[in-house]
Formats: C-alpha cells, sequence, structure tokens
C-alpha cells in the first residue's frame, strides 16, 4: 500500500521542526546537525508551531493546537521538553507565544486577544492594550512579538479602529513597551500610506527595534525617542 502525503498540519510541523533545528545546529555548537522533534500539546490536532529561539539555543516558544480551534502558548527546553503556558485571563480561549528574550527569562505573546509577558516568578502577566495612545481606546488592540536581551522591553502592533472619510479602516502602528514607559508609538516609514507598521524585533539593549511598513522600504532600524 502505498503511503499517503503529508497532511497540512504535519507540513507545517515538518518545516518548523527543520527550522528549530538549523537554529540549533548553528556554527559554534560542537555536535553535528541533527533533527530534534519538538512534540506538540495534548488534545486537538498533532500541530505544534515555534517562533521564536534563545540567544543560546536551549529554550524555544510557540504555541501548538489543543483543541480543533484553540492553541496555547508554549515553552520548550532540551531537558523539560514542550510544556504549556497557560492563558492570561478566565475565559481566554487561545494563547501564542511569539518571542523570547536573549537569557531566556521573558516571553512575550497574546491571550485571548491581549497582550502577555510571562517570566518563571510571576507565570503570565496579561499586559493593558495600548488604548492610552490612540484615539480610540474602546476599539484598540495590542499584539508584542519580541522582547530585548533581558525582557525589559517589548515590541509588536497596536490596532485601533479609526473613522475616517470616506470610510473607517482599522490604524496600525509598531509600538514598543515597557513597565516604566507603558506604550510608545513608533511612527511609519517614509514612502508609506500611514496607515500601517508593525515591529518585529528589537536589539538585545532595547534601543532600536526592527519595523515593517508598506512603501519604499519594508525594515527600518528606529531608535526608541529619548
Amino acid at each position: 500500500m502505498s503511503q499517503s502525503a503529508p497532511t497540512r498540519p504535519r507540513l507545517t510541523l515538518l518545516l518548523s521542526l527543520l527550522t528549530a533545528s538549523l537554529f540549533l545546529s548553528r556554527p559554534g555548537h560542537a555536535e553535528p546537525a541533527s533533527f530534534t522533534p519538538l512534540g506538540d500539546l495534548p488534545g486537538g490536532d498533532f500541530m505544534s508551531t515555534p517562533r521564536d529561539i534563545s540567544a543560546d539555543g536551549s529554550t524555544i516558544v510557540g504555541y501548538s493546537r489543543i483543541s480543533a480551534a484553540y492553541s496555547e502558548a508554549f515553552v520548550w527546553t532540551l531537558g523539560g521538553g514542550m510544556v504549556g503556558i497557560g492563558m492570561a485571563g478566565p475565559g481566554h480561549n487561545s494563547s501564542h507565544a511569539h518571542g523570547i528574550s536573549a537569557d531566556a527569562t521573558t516571553i512575550v505573546g497574546t491571550s485571548g486577544g491581549y497582550p502577555f509577558r510571562w517570566t518563571q516568578a510571576t507565570g503570565m502577566v496579561g499586559l493593558a492594550n495600548a488604548a492610552s495612545v490612540f484615539p480610540n481606546p474602546t476599539t484598540s488592540r495590542t499584539t508584542l512579538y519580541a522582547a530585548s536581551g533581558d525582557g525589559s522591553v517589548a515590541v509588536g502592533e497596536a490596532y485601533d479602529y479609526v473613522t475616517m472619510s470616506p470610510e473607517s479602516q482599522w490604524h496600525t502602528e509598531a509600538v514598543y513597551w515597557t513597565s516604566d514607559e507603558g506604550y510608545v508609538r513608533l511612527g511609519f516609514l517614509p514612502g508609506s500610506d500611514g496607515d500601517y507598521s508593525r515591529a518585529v524585533d528589537v536589539s538585545d539593549d532595547g534601543s532600536q527595534s526592527k519595523r515593517r511598513s508598506p512603501g519604499r522600504a519594508r525594515a527600518l532600524a528606529r531608535s526608541r525617542p529619548v
């Protein structure tokens, strides 16, 4: 009997595992390149997606399907395997880990449509949306994608439903967050339409973020305001 082709979730998992293995086998490691299956969390289809890796390659974060419709953020280590890190609040059905600090102490992502920050000491803590820096606080949403080297700075994007003539639309802008400053808007790239930007990475010291925006360029190192 011929073997059937892999399903789309399985292909996604295989590609994700290949990506993780390439990270783990980068130059400087004595071990030869090898595949390390990450597994998945119980429930739902067999599907897991890694999103980021610590500086030394020891810790991976992402999300895994836990039911037919929902996923849970996970942290993976070689010694502990894949462990779900829960939800940020009651009534949240899904959580997704998007970034981990270089020192592996801090994870950022979304839970139930809200941003979160996770540490071993605090567990998953839900953060407020970036309502205070946008004109329509009741409609704003925020996603965090990356953390600085020690986890003190996080970057991502904030959505705000803006009423404009002749039509209304979602306005998406790159933001960074610290516990002292809260959210700060990072603006848009020159030549863009001025209604979409996303911060997808941040330097180890938290001073610069990489952002994407339609227009003449796709990425730009943007310094934090001083």
